[in-house]
């Protein structure tokens, strides 16, 4: 009976709470935040080591069961979150802040790299060069098509400037071939080669 009231006594307070919420103003949301804040420092430096790998283990597992049920929308936002969180702390950090960072990136790297198998060894050099191929691949066609949409506004430069040179020469597609048939009509008077549509000379 007195668990099931502690139960209901639980509940009116967290709905008491989220009607409060609703109804604070920006100031008393900042103020409430700050307090929680330093709470949770407070208990942090006073926990032990245990208690804290409890604590870490229970937010991950937490962290893992909410991203099983989250849908692909809400994954694309939380990551752009993240993305956009990680932004700002780069563009706002010191040149000492980001040697620290990119120092503990390496210490990591490195540990993972000395503790990993032979095969995943293999994975991870082939999975590096297949990115590294595909960088390969995508910076060519980028620079194939940079090529391309050059070349057009050149093209459409010269259509203005010289028209009669552009048509002819510079859409190759639109010119018309120039035939003269066969070269196998024979000069009676000297042997030579002339073609079938050329107009003949007069003789001397």
């Amino acid at each position: 009976m007195s668990q099931k009231l502690a139960e209901n006594s639980k509940a009116d307070n967290n709905k008491a709470q989220i009607k409060k919420r609703q109804t604070e103003t920006k100031d008393e949301r900042q103020e409430r935040l700050q307090t929680v804040a330093e709470t949770m420092h407070k208990i942090r430096e006073n926990e032990t080591e245990d208690e804290k790998s409890h604590r870490l283990q229970k937010v991950a597992e937490s962290m893992q069961t909410h991203r099983k049920n989250e849908t692909e929308d809400e994954k694309q936002k939380r990551l752009q979150k993240v993305a956009e969180s990680m932004q700002n702390l780069r563009d706002n950090e010191t040149e000492n802040e980001k040697q620290e960072r990119l120092q503990k990136v390496a210490e990591s790297m490195q540990k993972l790299r000395e503790n990993e198998t032979g095969d995943e060894m293999s994975q991870r050099l082939q999975d590096d060069k297949n990115r590294k191929a595909l960088d390969r691949t995508i910076k060519k066609l980028e620079k194939q098509e940079k090529l391309k949409k050059e070349r057009a506004e050149r093209i459409e430069i010269l259509k203005k400037v010289l028209p009669f040179v552009v048509r002819k020469g510079g859409e190759y597609k639109n010119v018309e071939p120039f035939k003269l048939g066969k070269r196998n009509k024979i000069c009676k008077g000297c042997g030579a080669k002339h073609f079938r549509t050329e107009k003949a000379q007069k003789e001397w």
